[in-house]
Formats: C-alpha cells, structure tokens, sequence
C-alpha cells in the first residue's frame, strides 16, 4: 500500500471510488440506539458512482492478478496494521453505531 493514510476522520464519511473521495446530495444518518441522538452523514451511492466502483474494481484487479502470493500477504498484513492502529476509534464508533459498551 503506498498511499498511507495520515488521519482519519471517524465522524465525516465518503464513498471511495478508484481512491478518491466522492460525497453525494443524499445521505443517510443512523441513530445511536442507547440515547437516540442522530449520527453522522453517510453518503447514499449514486448508480452512477456505482458503475463508476465497478471499472475501478475491473481495473484495480488486473494489477492485484498480478501480484504474487508474497506480495499479497506483505499487503494484507499492512492492511491490518493500519486498522488495528485506529482500533480505539473505530471500537467507539462501533459504540455509537450499536449502543454496546466497549470490551
């Protein structure tokens, strides 16, 4: 993964289409079920954004058919750094999401 992600913004979401952010006129907001405040925008995908994700998928996997077995694992374990470097944040927004408490 050479495009690392310096921060991240657990409360203000977009739809990534071929690695760029992409917002939409339409958003969707859950509900934190334990107080019942109102959360976050999220973006509602366009069919248009939606066909747009479908030829970056198309193109991003004639490159990722062609890495090896090596290359993948090298990548999948940073992957997985990276999301256990921000498992605070995401425990809370998981918090916020379902109203459970943090373990």
């Amino acid at each position: 993964m050479s495009d690392k992600v310096a921060t991240l913004d657990f409360e203000k979401f977009h739809n990534i289409i071929a690695g760029k952010s992409r917002d939409s006129p339409k958003v969707h907001n859950g509900v934190n079920p334990s107080d019942k405040t109102k959360l976050w925008d999220v973006p509602i995908a366009t069919e248009h954004d939606l066909d747009d994700a479908v030829k970056s998928g198309q193109e991003a996997f004639k490159k990722w058919s062609k890495t090896t077995w090596k290359e993948r694992q090298d990548i999948l374990l940073q992957m997985c750094e990276e999301l256990l470097s921000h498992r605070d944040e995401m425990a809370q927004m998981i918090l916020k999401e379902c109203g459970k408490p943090v373990r």
